[in-house]
């Protein structure tokens, strides 16, 4: 990640935030969600604005707007420094869920992730964790992971209303233990 900070073409000041948005999250993931990412991520894409980020994806075949994104076939995260209304670490914790599932969607294929999702995130849910979340069984790992990593004080919320989801994520050890929730 520091050498792809590195070669970003951004200010001092902008590469400064986005290191320390990153920074922040990786120090919230467990060791197994660190594995995850070391496996998953070939480059870590910096652009300067959420303008740069929709262009990319579009380029690629992308047709929703996009304020970040992984590309499953390349292996790269793509992100700027967020946007009103969603910061940097929601979308940089929402795309780093999606590395951690991996370019082949490998834990949110599980069943047991998908009954969760169902049950928990799906559309008809109860809870509804965020519009994104029901969308499909990916992005409902996606958007459960930026919950848990991006915000931490939701963690006892997350438990109550969503015991599924936390109970595959504590079975895949990509829950933040209390030593990553500083």
């Amino acid at each position: 990640m520091e050498h792809d900070l590195k070669d970003a073409r951004l200010s001092k000041a902008r590469r400064k935030e986005y290191k320390a948005s990153v920074t922040k999250l990786l120090y919230a993931m467990p060791p197994a969600a660190l594995k995850r990412l070391d496996q998953n991520v070939s480059a870590w894409m910096f652009h300067p604005d959420v303008a740069s980020v929709d262009a990319e994806y579009r380029k690629r075949g992308g047709t929703e707007p996009a304020m970040g994104f992984y590309d499953t076939k390349t292996r790269q995260l793509h992100f700027d420094g967020g946007v009103p209304g969603a910061t940097a670490e929601d979308t940089y914790a929402h795309e780093m869920s999606h590395a951690i599932d991996g370019p082949r969607f490998t834990r949110s294929r599980i069943p047991a992730w998908h009954r969760a999702w169902k049950e928990e995130l799906g559309p008809g849910a109860r809870n509804r964790l965020d519009e994104n979340a029901a969308t499909n069984y990916y992005e409902g790992w996606a958007s459960f992971g930026e919950a848990v990593y991006a915000r931490p004080e939701t963690h006892e919320f997350l438990e109550r209303n969503f015991p599924l989801c936390c109970n595959f994520w504590k079975g895949q050890g990509l829950w933040p233990t209390k030593k990553n929730e500083k």
